[in-house]
């Protein structure tokens, strides 16, 4: 494959059963947006998402390499969005699939599993009380 394809072409591989076209197309598409000038960006911690997603499903897959690829999107997820953004959870849940799962490390993967529940109840925990400060909330309840 010369051209990267694009996210949703590669995610559309790997619905397809595709996997090595789909492996293929996010390296070329990592290697396309790695070359581009900046920090990392939202389009790179996608582009490795699906570069995980894809490599994991190949016959070729091997654990050690795998494992470092998960953890390097995890980094870019990061980088990207903030360790407090939730759209870093996608990057913490593969890793810590690929960890107890692959790299037959349980406890490693449970930990990281862990981390990222504590982070989806923080992220609800603040959503709510935001919901609780809304101006619309406390027109509703003034009037009540």
């Amino acid at each position: 494959m010369s051209a990267a394809p694009s996210p949703v072409e590669t995610r559309a591989l790997i619905e397809a059963e595709k996997f090595e076209e789909a492996d293929s197309g996010a390296h070329v598409l990592v290697d396309r947006i790695k070359a581009s000038p900046g920090q990392p960006s939202p389009e790179l911690a996608e582009a490795r998402g699906l570069l995980v997603n894809a490599f994991r499903r190949t016959e070729r897959s091997m654990v050690p390499a795998l494992r470092a690829l998960a953890g390097e999107s995890l980094r870019v997820h990061e980088s990207a969005y903030g360790p407090d953004d939730p759209r870093i959870l996608p990057a913490f849940l593969e890793l810590g699939d690929i960890m107890i799962w692959l790299a037959n490390e349980p406890h490693t993967g449970q930990t990281i599993f862990e981390h990222a529940l504590a982070f989806e109840a923080k992220q609800g925990a603040q959503e709510l009380a935001e919901e609780e400060e809304s101006p619309a909330r406390q027109r509703s309840t003034n009037t009540a």
